[in-house]
């Protein structure tokens, strides 16, 4: 790693300007770590790192910058690998019109926004992954985050915009997002770990889909106070054994909002305490499709 090399260049063409040194990517693709495949050298602590083009690829540990963007032209999609190492970005990472996929190692951002102008998005395939705030899409731009496999670990808040969506769809993972709003799609399939958050709120325009089954669904326990707008959709693709299964669980839950699918005319909602569950199987099921009928059941 060429830290001294990256240093110089950095050092050098940030004389006479105060404001953070600014390193792009010039090659087809290649290793991030080599100096010579950016304008000012490879990245360090206090240099502001952008992919512009082509694809880069993370394989050393060491691996830093001030603030991370991909794909920040309207007109060209890029591209960052991350095989193996770390990469510590104290400031924020923008996909703009920008794939990143991390398949092992370590990342931190401050924070992380798929989609920011563009189609950004972010596949974790494994390895660990800690955010401060994350974000996926805006009320214009389409963005999504998407984990498969490995530790998601968001400290502060998790924002899902109109055009965003947060998929969480595998067994061997851990999840926890923090404050938690979704006004996109938030989906969660094949889970075998609970998803821990500290609040949550489905807006009018979320769109929630859980895919139920032995083993597969992961319950989102909430720290606090949890509000469900917006469409809920269930899925059993396995034609699963009859049971309860518990969907949500806060310190409250409130919210209105609408079925848009049970699997079949074997199930049916209930709430008990602050949890609400599904159940298969039910000698006379009930489609309800409102938390005031949800009560009601509850209370008659």
């Amino acid at each position: 790693m060429s830290v001294r090399f990256a240093l110089v260049f950095c050092l050098f063409a940030g004389i006479g300007n105060a404001s953070a040194t600014e390193t792009e990517w010039t090659v087809a693709s290649g290793d991030w770590s080599t100096a010579e495949n950016w304008t000012n050298g490879e990245p360090i602590a206090d240099c502001r790192a952008v992919v512009a083009d082509g694809n880069a690829t993370i394989t050393q540990a060491g691996e830093v910058c001030s603030e991370l963007r991909v794909g920040p032209d309207s007109g060209t999609i890029a591209f960052l690998q991350m095989n193996n190492g770390t990469l510590d970005v104290s400031g924020a990472v923008i996909l703009d019109r920008g794939v990143m996929s991390q398949f092992n190692g370590a990342s931190n951002f401050g924070r992380l926004h798929c989609g920011g102008e563009s189609t950004g998005s972010f596949t974790q395939g494994n390895g660990f992954v800690a955010i401060g705030t994350l974000v996926a899409g805006s009320s214009e731009a389409t963005g999504t985050y998407s984990l498969s496999t490995g530790t998601l670990d968001v400290s502060d808040s998790t924002i899902v915009n109109r055009f965003g969506s947060i998929v969480l769809s595998g067994f061997n993972t851990t999840s926890a997002l923090g404050h938690v709003t979704v006004a996109g799609g938030f989906s969660v399939a094949n889970g075998s770990n609970p998803i821990a958050a500290e609040s949550l709120v489905m807006a009018e325009t979320a769109r929630t889909l859980l895919t139920v089954g032995p083993g597969v669904i992961s319950l989102i326990d909430v720290n606090g106070a949890v509000v469900i707008d917006g469409s809920l959709q269930i899925q059993d693709p396995q034609d699963v054994a009859d049971g309860t299964y518990e969907l949500f669980r806060g310190s409250s839950i409130t919210g209105g909002f609408s079925s848009e699918d049970l699997p079949g005319d074997q199930w049916s909602w209930f709430v008990e305490g602050n949890s609400l569950f599904i159940r298969k199987g039910d000698p006379t099921p009930v489609t309800l499709t409102s938390w005031g009928s949800l009560k009601r059941a509850r209370t008659n």
